[in-house]
């Protein structure tokens, strides 16, 4: 039960830091500006439990769990956008060119994960 709660924190979290990230470097992209203090936070938190997260729901995988697929597949599909988005970049040349594109393809993934994960644990928990 405490790995469930660590897990439902630490995607809480996640989701809240990474859309802090996403929309202040959205409105630093826009306006110009150099990132605060917040923004460093938002995106090292980020990245912290982004892992948590992923290694809890790793650990409380179950055989009632697994048909929730879409659940597991759009909680690694953050980590698998990282090496894909990079090399896409290189691809084009352009390694400088759309910064938004990992963090909205990620705030984009967390966030179905996230809803799905709350959807399992109602429906499971019955």
């Amino acid at each position: 039960m405490l790995l469930k709660i660590l897990h439902l924190i630490s995607a809480t979290i996640l989701l809240i830091s990474h859309a802090t990230f996403f929309f202040r470097g959205m409105y630093i992209h826009r306006t110009k500006s150099k990132p605060q203090k917040i923004d460093y936070m938002s995106r090292l938190l980020s990245q912290l439990t982004l892992a948590t997260t992923i290694i809890t729901g790793l650990i409380l995988l179950s055989p009632r769990t697994i048909h929730f697929a879409i659940h597991i597949l759009f909680g690694f599909l953050p980590l698998v956008a990282i090496p894909v988005v990079f090399f896409f970049r290189i691809l084009l040349r352009k390694k400088k060119s759309l910064p938004w594109l990992l963090p909205l393809l990620n705030l984009i993934f967390i966030t179905v994960a996230f809803v799905t994960g709350i959807m399992i644990s109602l429906k499971v928990g019955r």
